[in-house]
């Protein structure tokens, strides 16, 4: 469960950084600006690519991963885990009709066909952006540099004890100035110590991501399955 935790607070950071930086350093302003705000800058970026470090800490154990992504708008995406050694290897690709991913040590693919699930550009900002805007303070705690790339750092934390994004209490964030994609995350537990470190290296945007790289051939070999969503009842 901690796993899934953090992977869903992460996504919700790479959604709603931009709106924590217009929140905390402008005049106020309404969802429905911030929203429009987020998808103007959404809609210059055609693709891109980096490399994901993240380290977390909880108790006396560390866990440590690297992954490769890459994505390509409307809905082309891959990921490569390089790290740890155990899961090295790893793919998982979207072509934008299926979900392939593979794993190396057992030689299995899993197909799964993409659900109709709406582009990025349609979800719900107006609400998940309020809810955070609602629960957490932001502040711009000045201009750093991350792989050369000027950064805003903000802080954010919660408003009233007990409530922000659940798992961490409070977070710093690294922002590119050019492009408002997050290029850091720092977060920390209600005793102030850190639990996760995340950095994204070697960003690249809009380098003109050939198709080809969305293209999955099942290794010689492997045990291919499918997974028919439509055999799972709601």
């Amino acid at each position: 469960m901690k796993t899934r935790k953090t992977l869903t607070t992460l996504t919700l950071l790479i959604l709603l950084f931009p709106a924590l930086f217009v929140s905390g350093c402008t005049e106020e302003l309404s969802a429905e600006k911030i929203a429009e705000q987020i998808q103007e800058k959404e809609d210059s970026i055609q693709d891109y690519s980096y490399t994901m470090q993240m380290t977390s800490y909880f108790g006396e154990e560390t866990q440590e991963s690297e992954t490769r992504v890459l994505q390509k708008k409307p809905n082309k995406s891959k990921a490569i885990a390089i790290e740890p050694e155990e899961e090295a290897g790893t793919i998982a690709i979207s072509d934008g009709e299926f979900m392939w991913t593979y794993d190396p040590k057992t030689n299995t693919v899993i197909k799964m066909e993409m659900p109709n699930t709406p582009v990025l550009g349609e979800i719900d900002y107006v609400g998940i952006i309020s809810e955070l805007l609602n629960e957490t303070e932001v502040s711009l705690l000045g201009m750093e540099e991350i792989e050369g790339r000027p950064a805003y750092l903000l802080k954010t934390s919660p408003k009233e004890e007990g409530e922000g994004i659940q798992l961490v209490d409070e977070m710093k964030l690294w922002v590119d100035k050019e492009t408002w994609m997050p290029l850091r995350y720092e977060m920390y537990n209600s005793d102030g110590d850190l639990v996760i470190e995340l950095e994204i290296l070697d960003l690249k945007i809009n380098t003109g991501i050939p198709d080809s790289e969305f293209v999955f051939e099942v290794p010689e070999g492997a045990t291919l399955k499918t997974v028919d969503l439509d055999s799972f009842e709601p």
